[in-house]
């Protein structure tokens, strides 16, 4: 479990020119538009935070101050869905008790779909999961009979089958990621389903392979109509 549990930050995500799409990228470094396949990014975004986070600690509520924020959304190759990043950069090290944070950046991932992307995913995870559950309870029919068995090789029998369920289900794809119920997702303009649970990962500050991003945990947003900007009261 993760020592921090962090509340906030309230951000507005801004677009821009591709000129300035550009410069933005090459100051803020994005895990898509600075990776290896630059053209499944939207290009770098800024990030307006208007309201930084918090935390509450044995002292009391500390206040986070996030800066430098950037975003992107990217599609997967030929696929009807994608991820949004969120970046933040965090000047200096934020303590919780006995935990801390060194100074980073900070990147929150959220998976998003088409509309129609969304609904082909639902039904195959629908699949997947009565695939898996049958699997679980011919395991469990399996084993049962393994222990009411006395004869040894009818046990072996029975507890191979056990076994093979166990593989299936192992090699079975995991979809837990895809929001089945509409309190899970935001609607976004243009058709687009964000999922309401994201990843939060970070990279210290040094320069250094993509293998140097460390998982931190999850992330919820909430959607917020017309934020004000952060020069704004």
């Amino acid at each position: 479990r993760s020592p921090f549990s962090l509340q906030g930050p309230l951000v507005k995500l801004l677009t821009h020119s591709q000129q300035t799409a550009q410069a933005l990228t090459s100051h803020h470094k994005m895990p898509i538009a600075n990776g290896p396949n630059p053209h499944l990014s939207s290009g770098t975004k800024k990030l307006d935070i208007v309201k930084n986070g918090s935390l509450i600690d044995l002292s009391g509520m500390k206040k986070i101050p996030f800066q430098d924020g950037s975003w992107e959304m990217a599609w997967k190759e030929g696929a009807h869905n994608g991820m949004v990043v969120c970046a933040f950069d965090l000047p200096e090290t934020v303590s919780r008790n006995d935990n801390s944070l060194p100074p980073c950046r900070m990147y929150v991932e959220f998976p998003i779909w088409t509309k129609e992307g969304l609904m082909e995913d639902q039904a195959y995870k629908l699949v997947l999961d009565e695939r898996r559950q049958a699997n679980e309870d011919e395991k469990n029919q399996a084993l049962l009979q393994y222990r009411q068995e006395s004869n040894p090789f009818l046990k072996l029998k029975h507890y191979h089958a056990a076994l093979q369920a166990v593989e299936r289900n192992s090699l079975t794809p995991n979809y837990n990621h895809v929001p089945m119920g509409t309190n899970d997702i935001v609607e976004l303009n243009q058709g687009i389903s964000l999922a309401k649970q994201g990843t939060v990962f970070m990279k210290p500050k040094t320069n250094g392979p993509f293998s140097e991003y460390k998982h931190l945990g999850k992330a919820t947003v909430t959607l917020i109509d017309d934020a004000p900007s952060s020069d704004e009261e």
